[in-house]
């Protein structure tokens, strides 16, 4: 049944992406004079941290100057008055920054890189319009409000996702969850007041460390993750969620995150 649920989830996000995947395949890349960039202290790849350009369509180009383009950091409307409207990510980018795409509310799909890690904290704050994205496999870190306040984002897919932050996913429309065998830390209220939540499918072992802004030592479920839902009235799933246990995170826990995935948490109490 799992498995059945997944793949109809993943069909019916391929279908909605399509049409919009094909057309990014064919789009050339806007030039390197539409971003401001910088190279690290080792003159191997590139960060970009803004667009400039006037194109409401972006093809953020694979390498600038002969180097590989693997981060992205900043495309923030209030740094950039141009209605974005799509975005797509080249294989090189690793790692999406905080607040790298934040209120950019015109923006309806993105294509990302097939070698993503990381999308950072509020990276997608309030794309009010977003709607069209497919995980990719390599995903491991999702951070605290990534995709907060998305409210025309409806489906996906977790994958292999590993760590999913406080508030992640609150306040959009998604009307079912899967989660991964992989996920190991799950923040509270990451899918807080999502009113359109009617499944929530668990892997057959789920043995995930919940986290929160205190990190108080207490026995957590999985309800906390899921407060201010509909979904509650259900009494299968409110059993589901009262009965699902949450192990308690620590200091050391959230330290070897940071470390393996180069970000920082800053959770108060730790």
């Amino acid at each position: 049944m799992m498995k059945s649920n997944k793949t109809i989830l993943t069909i019916i996000g391929i279908m909605v992406f399509a049409l919009f995947a094909c057309n990014a395949k064919e789009a050339k890349a806007n030039p390197a004079t539409d971003f401001y960039f910088e190279a690290n202290k080792t003159f191997t790849e590139i960060t970009i941290y803004r667009y400039d350009g006037k194109s409401p369509n972006v093809v953020i180009p694979s390498e600038i100057e002969g180097l590989p383009v693997t981060e992205i950091k900043s495309f923030s409307s209030y740094m950039n008055p141009t209605k974005i409207t799509s975005v797509v990510i080249p294989d090189t980018v690793k790692k999406i920054g905080k607040e790298a795409f934040s209120q950019c509310k015109e923006l309806k799909y993105v294509k990302f890189s097939k070698n993503l890690e990381v999308i950072g904290a509020l990276s997608f704050f309030l794309c009010e319009r977003l709607e069209g994205i497919v995980i990719p496999e390599s995903l491991k870190v999702i951070g605290d409000n990534a995709f907060a306040g998305c409210k025309s984002l409806k489906i996906i897919d977790l994958k292999n996702v590993e760590f999913i932050g406080i508030g992640a996913f609150q306040e959009t429309s998604l009307s079912s969850v899967i989660f991964p065998q992989t996920l190991q830390y799950i923040g509270s209220r990451a899918f807080y007041n999502c009113n359109n939540l009617e499944k929530i499918i668990l892997p057959e072992k789920f043995s995930t460390i919940y986290i929160d802004e205190t990190n108080r030592p207490k026995e957590h479920h999985l309800g906390e993750v899921f407060s201010g839902n509909k979904i509650n009235s259900s009494i299968t799933l409110q059993k589901q969620l009262s009965q699902t246990k949450l192990k308690n995170g620590s200091r050391e826990n959230l330290e070897n995150v940071s470390k393996k995935y180069n970000i920082y948490i800053n959770y108060h109490g730790l």
